[in-house]
């Protein structure tokens, strides 16, 4: 296993993720974290949200087609990175040909461990040089609708993977 999408989450970490987490770590698997989303199960978007909040996880948030937020993820301080995470259609569990049309940091950290996939079909590396290069290749954002104390970027999947 190269890289670990963990598109779940909860407001408080446990002992259980955090050995988990930092064992991946050690065995160097990226792990690439849902950012998490609005919900009255978790409280204010400054409220941390797990895995998305362990240092060790790339954290991803969502926005839409526009590049503004796609409305349901979190997107505050505890997030590295942004990806298309508004009405994605995705394969769906209710049978083998179903699919839905879904929005929130999960659907936008599918598109990021793929392109991280992707990268490392060329060239495998480690979780630091993987951010550096989404990173590096990203389209700064800045909106006027989310108060964010540093700015963020939306990763380039063309321009990371070539």
């Amino acid at each position: 296993v190269d890289i670990i999408n963990m598109s779940w989450g909860k407001s408080d970490p446990t002992d259980e993720a955090t050995t988990l987490i930092r064992q991946a770590e050690t065995a160097g698997i990226v792990l690439i974290a849902s950012g998490g989303n609005l919900s009255p199960n978790f409280g204010a978007p400054e409220k941390p949200y797990y895995p998305g909040n362990y240092s060790q996880c790339l954290t991803v948030a969502g926005v839409n087609a526009q590049q503004a937020t796609d409305g349901v993820s979190i997107v505050s301080n505890h997030f590295n990175l942004l990806a298309p995470g508004g009405n994605v259609r995705s394969a769906w569990f209710t049978a083998p040909e179903a699919s839905k049309t879904k929005t929130g940091s999960s659907m936008a950290t599918a598109f990021v461990s793929g392109v991280a996939a992707l990268m490392f079909s060329v060239r495998k590396g480690t979780q630091a040089e993987l951010t550096a290069t989404l990173q590096s290749t990203a389209i700064p954002c800045h909106f006027s609708n989310v108060k964010i104390i540093q700015p963020k970027a939306a990763f380039d999947a063309w321009t990371t993977a070539t």
